[in-house]
């Protein structure tokens, strides 16, 4: 009965470690996120030529949740558009990374559409 009860509240511990380590990864990409959509810009040469494109991006972050490296997967197809995506990731400033990890690494979507 005691086994039982230790193992039921090992596993709730377990679940809700989980959870939480799960929620800080969730708010620490939301801030990612957020960022991006500050730093991003549309360049008025691509928005007077109708330029539109979506890249994968590849960014590994540190400990500290500095930038280790970035790396443009997918290119948008429009260069002024693939210029922009380094400027992005150099002005990332992100808070030092969740659950103690030592490295971090996301594939992040980089999209230009006009209205």
């Amino acid at each position: 009965m005691i086994k039982n009860s230790i193992i039921a509240l090992l596993a709730l511990f377990l679940m809700t470690t989980v959870d939480v380590q799960a929620s800080e990864v969730k708010q620490w990409q939301t801030k990612l996120v957020k960022q991006i959509s500050k730093y991003q810009k549309y360049p008025r040469s691509a928005m007077n030529r109708e330029i539109e494109g979506r890249a994968i991006v590849r960014i590994v972050f540190n400990a500290d949740g500095s930038v280790a490296s970035h790396e443009v997967l997918e290119s948008t197809g429009a260069k002024v558009l693939d210029r922009e995506i380094p400027k992005v990731v150099n002005k990332l400033k992100m808070p030092q990374l969740p659950d103690g990890k030592e490295t971090y690494s996301l594939k992040v979507p980089f999209t230009w559409l006009l209205g």
